[in-house]
């Protein structure tokens, strides 16, 4: 339901714009097409609970805490450590999301993310971050 009401609440907000047509696209064709089958998709779907039986599914508490800790941990780690300590950290604290994540593997995977990072986002894009701070 809540789909169905953010899709119509766009899709009245884009008929203001100009539409366009299919080979001359104005700036509300977009939004009407995405709300529209925003519109289609929350029918079906809503359609479809008419024939199941409802389960409310289980709350997952670990990674949803893991994920926002990793998020604040980033944040708060960028600019006192540098880029590549608050990517490390922001795995490790992420991989307490999933029970089978092994240490080594989230270590493997932080220091690979490092190095993918400073190349792209250091060496080819020429953004001005410091790796570590202070350097």
């Amino acid at each position: 339901m809540l789909l169905l009401a953010v899709g119509v609440w766009f899709f009245v907000r884009a008929l203001r714009l100009s539409i366009g047509s299919a080979t001359a696209m104005g700036p509300g064709y977009y939004p009407v097409l995405a709300s529209g089958s925003l519109i289609l998709l929350s029918l079906i779907i809503i359609g479809l609970s008419f024939f199941r039986p409802a389960t409310l599914p289980q709350a997952q508490w670990r990674p949803l805490v893991s994920i926002c800790a990793a998020i604040l941990t980033f944040a708060l780690t960028m600019d006192y450590f540098g880029l590549m300590p608050a990517i490390f950290c922001t795995v490790l604290v992420a991989a307490l999301a999933d029970k089978r994540s092994r240490p080594l593997s989230a270590v493997i995977l932080g220091l690979l993310l490092c190095v993918g990072a400073y190349i792209i986002f250091i060496k080819l894009l020429g953004m001005p971050m410091r790796p570590f701070k202070g350097f």
